[in-house]
């Protein structure tokens, strides 16, 4: 049973995906989004199993749990069923919990009276499998709010006349920094202190309800140490309660932190913490940095104390616009920079690069110099964020802004957590992301990646990109002027991918067929000559290797060709989502001689078909209304 609680990431879409597949899946839809209790409220009720599990959406079983699972229920047939679980980390790196020496201890079957470590376990409902007749009878439910497993889960423990373990992993524990419920900015984790008041009305042993007891400070108290856990304007009210419930339930064992609680002394605790995070901040920073790297920083300090001082001030209706790093003034941010100027004219706009890009800017687009005062003044005071890359770690999402993620093209090599680079320590690149309120597609496949190279939470704008309004809109006539400026003949756009330091092969000379050659914008004059998006109307065929151009190609329906002569080396040092080679939108090529071939032989018109499939999977969303579909819902916040 799958249950839809009206979320807005797109679940409905997955349920009814996987429905189809398997009919044993019942999917339950409810009418309005009421949280992570409420949903499993909704399943327990239509459960009709002798065990239920409580399994979360994001996370997954391993290979085998169920069948490890169902024997040993049918063995011991406990009330409840504890089983291990792995934490996997963005980047792909899974570590045991460190609870197992708890199940690999415990007796075969047991209550916690004779089992008491038990208790110090993970308090959550996922990786407990219940007996179905024993939670109705005891009436145990989720609250509304969060945290709702600790008011379920200890008196859960408690009431078991027969508890089990199975020391296995049966679950991954899908780790998004800052991307779960409970990792946000919120007042609402004062709930805690509510759901541990209810849990402890709940629990019947005297013993483990005075475990609960310290168990809810130290849980406060971790929850309160946490840095951006919750807003400034709550932290006072979370301690003053957190003190209040200590008082009530008499927890006070000593101690600096319990000696601060019990005075009510806030301001001291406050400072303290400071100083502890300012200590380790500096710790952080000064850890494996090279002077140049500390160079860098000192000389960055004052724009960065001023945009401090900047986000003191109230936010202004001004929209911030970059791409590639404050390279240049194209690509999707270009195109919704256009739109924006047309259809929301009183909103300001301001365009960020880089100062030896300056020269490159159209006649009377605003801009500042990235690192400037103004520069930081924009980042502190905007509203609106539109990038097709990221911002500098040091940006913070101040409540009230939106940052839109428009992405720079459909992924065919690995990206985000899965690149080599980010899979050890994503958690610099996963704090960027964390900043997105929208990330921008043009097909379902983006979409599925995305989820996976960028774990954090946003939602999708399945709009089609910006970048391609112009190819889809553009009329005959248009290209027909643009080509006055181009030689007659055949046109060929040669548009390699990025390859590092080493340069893309070179094509060969192929008769009777003129060469416009577009560096990828990271190769040094990559940026120069006429936009991507002129060439692409302008030329016949286009010829690259592994770059997304391929994909806004597609839309012209033009012949495309895959010249590879090095695939299996840029699979194995990249990796790719998809066997381009094998489900290409045209004629492949893996040396100079085929490629020359494919013309002379008239190959290259040969594959409509497959051009055909390429762009009805690949290009779905784009119909030349993208950029100002992006423009209604995000700047005037229509529901389109």
């Amino acid at each position: 049973m799958v249950v839809d609680d009206c979320s807005t990431d797109g679940s409905s879409e997955i349920i009814t995906e996987y429905t189809g597949r398997d009919d044993r899946i019942k999917p339950v839809r409810l009418e309005i989004n009421s949280g992570l209790g409420a949903a499993r409220n909704a399943g327990l009720r239509r459960a009709k199993g002798e065990y239920v599990w409580f399994v979360d959406a994001d996370d997954w079983l391993a290979q085998g749990a169920l069948e490890a699972v169902a024997n040993r229920l049918r063995d011991i047939k406990p009330d409840v069923l504890v089983v291990d679980y792995a934490r996997a980390q963005a980047g792909g790196r899974v570590q045991r919990s460190g609870g197992q020496h708890l199940l690999s201890g415990a007796p075969e079957a047991f209550s916690l009276d004779r089992y008491p470590l038990m208790l110090t376990g993970f308090c959550v409902a996922w990786n407990k499998v219940v007996r179905t007749q024993f939670l109705e009878a005891e009436e145990l439910s989720f609250p509304p709010g969060w945290y709702e497993d600790v008011p379920f889960t200890y008196p859960l423990l408690a009431k078991a006349g027969r508890i089990s373990t199975l020391d296995r992993v049966c679950v991954y524990y899908r780790q998004r920094p800052r991307g779960s419920i409970l990792g946000t900015t919120s007042p609402r984790h004062i709930d805690l202190i509510s759901q541990y008041e209810l849990a402890l009305k709940r629990i019947g042993p005297v013993w483990v309800a005075e475990f609960v007891r310290q168990q809810a400070v130290r849980h406060g108290l971790q929850v309160l140490g946490i840095a951006g856990r919750l807003p400034a304007q709550s932290r006072r009210e979370f301690f003053l309660r957190l003190a209040a419930f200590a008082d009530r339930h008499d927890t006070h064992q000593g101690g600096v932190r319990d000696f601060l609680l019990r005075w009510r002394a806030w301001e001291v605790y406050h400072g303290l913490q400071l100083g502890k995070g300012l200590l380790r901040r500096a710790r952080a920073r000064l850890s494996g940095v090279s002077f140049g790297g500390v160079a860098r920083k000192v000389g960055r300090l004052p724009g960065l104390g001023y945009y401090w001082w900047q986000r003191r001030w109230p936010l202004e209706d001004l929209a911030v616009y970059s791409s590639y790093w404050g390279r240049a003034y194209e690509c999707n941010p270009a195109a919704i920079h256009a739109a924006a100027s047309r259809l929301v004219p009183a909103v300001r706009s301001v365009w960020t690069v880089s100062a030896d890009q300056i020269g490159r800017l159209p006649a009377g687009v605003n801009h500042v110099v990235i690192g400037s005062f103004a520069y930081y003044r924009a980042l502190a005071r905007a509203r609106w964020f539109f990038n097709n890359a990221n911002f500098e770690g040091e940006v913070v999402k101040r409540p009230g802004t939106i940052h839109v993620q428009t992405h720079h093209g459909t992924p065919l090599k690995f990206m985000g957590v899965d690149e080599p680079a980010y899979r050890d320590n994503p958690e610099q690149l996963l704090k960027r992301c964390d900043r997105w309120d929208f990330s921008l597609v043009s097909n379902r496949y983006s979409e599925r990646v995305w989820r996976r190279a960028y774990p954090c939470r946003f939602e999708f704008l399945k709009y089609g990109y910006p970048r391609n309004d112009v190819l889809v809109t553009a009329t005959p006539d248009v290209v027909v002027r643009l080509r006055r400026s181009y030689p007659d003949g055949l046109l060929v756009l040669h548009a390699p991918t990025h390859r590092g330091p080493l340069p893309a092969p070179a094509l060969p000379e192929i008769p009777g067929v003129t060469v416009l050659e577009k560096k990828h914008y990271l190769v040094a004059g990559g940026g120069r000559g006429p936009a991507i998006e002129e060439l692409m109307l302008v030329s016949d065929v286009l010829v690259t290797d592994y770059s997304s151009v391929m994909f806004d190609y597609a839309l012209l329906d033009r012949p495309i060709v895959i010249y590879a002569p090095d695939w299996e080396e840029y699979v194995r040092e990249r990796g790719v989502y998809f066997d381009l080679v094998s489900h290409p939108p045209g004629v492949v090529a893996r040396t100079p001689q085929e490629l020359v071939m494919a013309f002379e032989s008239g190959a290259v018109w040969r594959c409509r078909r497959q051009r055909t499939a390429f762009r009805e999977q690949l290009c779905e969303f784009d119909d030349g209304r993208a950029a100002e579909r992006v423009v209604r819902r995000v700047i005037l916040g229509e529901t389109l």
